[in-house]
């Protein structure tokens, strides 16, 4: 149990300060972004949406942006749509503990899809992942 709470203690105490922060002192902030955004449960904005490039993923960020309308729950789902996209990076590239990942997945952002480009590279993260798991686990021969 000690072990435990060693590993996961500063991890979970991030996440509550950067919830906190950004439910209390963004809560203005994430209502707005809220509210701006459209997303309209029914096959039609759905198919729309599937037309353009990239159109699931936007159809993604706008079902999660319309959880910022609570903006409590909006900044739970972020804190942890970025601590999985955190976790998924080490995991992936095979990252050591002491080594600090910067600030660059943070300040990434879609005009009027605040969700997007996290969902977007947890995706890309979860595919490379399952290629590598692939190839490491496949018994074919691979030609260079």
């Amino acid at each position: 149990m000690l072990s435990f709470l060693k590993k996961w203690a500063p991890i979970i105490a991030a996440a509550l300060v950067i919830w906190s922060v950004m439910t209390f002192a963004n809560g203005d902030f994430l209502y707005r972004n809220g509210d701006l955004s459209l997303f309209i449960f029914g096959v039609d904005f759905l198919s729309e949406s599937l037309n353009i490039p990239g159109g699931a993923l936007s159809w993604l960020g706008s079902f999660f942006t319309q959880f910022l309308l609570i903006p409590w729950l909006g900044a739970l789902l972020w804190v942890i749509m970025l601590f999985l996209a955190a976790a998924m990076t080490v995991r992936t590239f095979g990252i050591p503990s002491g080594i600090r990942l910067g600030y660059g997945i943070y300040a990434m952002r879609a005009q009027d899809y605040f969700f997007a480009p996290t969902i977007g590279y947890i995706i890309m993260l979860a595919i490379m992942n399952a290629v590598w798991k692939i190839r490491k686990n496949s018994h074919i021969r691979q030609l260079h």
